[in-house]
């Protein structure tokens, strides 16, 4: 990892709620609350569609102002991560979930 960033910022993780709060000076400027994400199955959709799905409805929550992400907090990458995640639980990007499985 030090090949690859100038820094690093490590944090001790609690469950629960994340928030984040950006503050310029003494000001706070804006909150933002950490969604993780869920994907839950209707028996039609396959993950894919699910992702799709979720990673829109996150970017467009994100959007405020002349603000503007790249990649949106809490929006799911389609990457060889994933697909091995999948392929571990023997899924794939095209598998339909059950109604209400996640």
């Amino acid at each position: 990892m030090k090949e690859s960033y100038k820094s690093i910022l490590l944090q001790q993780y609690i469950n629960g709620t994340e928030y984040r709060i950006y503050f310029v000076g003494d000001e706070p400027i804006h909150l933002t609350k950490k969604i993780p994400p869920v994907l839950v199955g209707n028996g039609k959709s396959n993950i894919g569609e699910l992702i799709d799905s979720w990673n829109k409805k996150i970017k467009s929550s994100y959007v405020q102002g002349e603000l503007k992400f790249i990649e949106a907090p809490g929006t799911i990458k389609r990457d060889t991560a994933l697909d091995s995640f999948l392929v571990a639980h023997n899924y794939s990007i095209q598998s339909v979930l059950d109604s209400e499985k996640n």
